[in-house]
């Protein structure tokens, strides 16, 4: 993969990887590249080339999160595993294209449902993850953002619209549950009391404040992933 030189811009679902390096020819710009091949879907690469005293510097660039800067060791298998585990988007956007990887793993999806052009939803959201939930990722629940556009049927399925959003909700694939209102989340502890208590209802079987799972019922077609309606066999998003 050939490494950008280009001015650097990190979007909600790729971090960009910047690194700062004295020449060309240097191992660590070599080990950068290499690198930058693997992860090349995962994360923008970006490269400048300046003989400074200061340099060599490689930094993840967040767009909600902002800076982090590699402090390890400047070989091959530390950079690698450095950006492996960086360039996984904390909050990823789940789509029809890669439900599948999310509903087979069977894990609670704590979910933002987001109108399409709303980036700031998914940055607030981000950074309360982050700041709150980063220890229950990715063994305990995953959490995604998701076009409410694309997933209409998910929300009818609640008795929800675009009007409603943004919104959140957690779904443990027994039982779903919706977040009070969206700018609680700025309520220190608040979305984190949500999580947890939802979760323990539902392997409790307390269902008092939940309905049955949505995306229980979302099942591979022969083209994507659909709703499936007992009363009328198939409803596709």
């Amino acid at each position: 993969a050939v490494v950008s030189t280009q001015s650097t811009g990190a979007d909600n679902n790729h971090r960009c990887v910047i690194g700062f390096f004295p020449s060309t020819k240097s191992d660590i710009f070599q080990a950068f590249k290499k690198v930058s091949g693997i992860f090349h879907e995962q994360c923008y690469f970006y490269a400048f080339i300046n003989d400074v005293q200061q340099l060599p510097v490689i930094a993840v660039r967040d767009s909600a999160l902002g800076d982090d800067i590699f402090t390890g060791k400047q070989d091959i298998n530390n950079i690698y595993l450095w950006i492996r585990d960086n360039c996984r988007p904390l909050v990823p956007e789940m789509t029809f294209n890669n439900a599948e990887e999310y509903i087979e793993q069977k894990m609670p999806l704590l979910i933002l449902y987001r109108n399409t052009s709303d980036l700031d939803s998914v940055n607030q959201f981000t950074k309360v993850v982050n700041s709150e939930l980063k220890d229950l990722l990715p063994n305990s629940i995953t959490a995604v953002h998701v076009d409410g556009a694309a997933f209409r049927n998910a929300l009818r399925f609640a008795n929800l619209t675009m009007e409603d959003l943004p919104l959140i909700q957690i779904d443990t694939f027994k039982t779903y549950y919706t977040f009070s209102n969206f700018t609680d989340i700025l309520n220190s502890g608040k979305l984190r009391n949500f999580v947890r208590n939802s979760i323990e209802n539902s392997k409790s079987g307390t269902v008092e404040a939940g309905k049955k799972s949505i995306f229980s019922k979302l099942k591979p077609s022969s083209n994507r992933y659909s709703f499936i309606e007992q009363s009328s066999g198939k409803d596709e998003l």
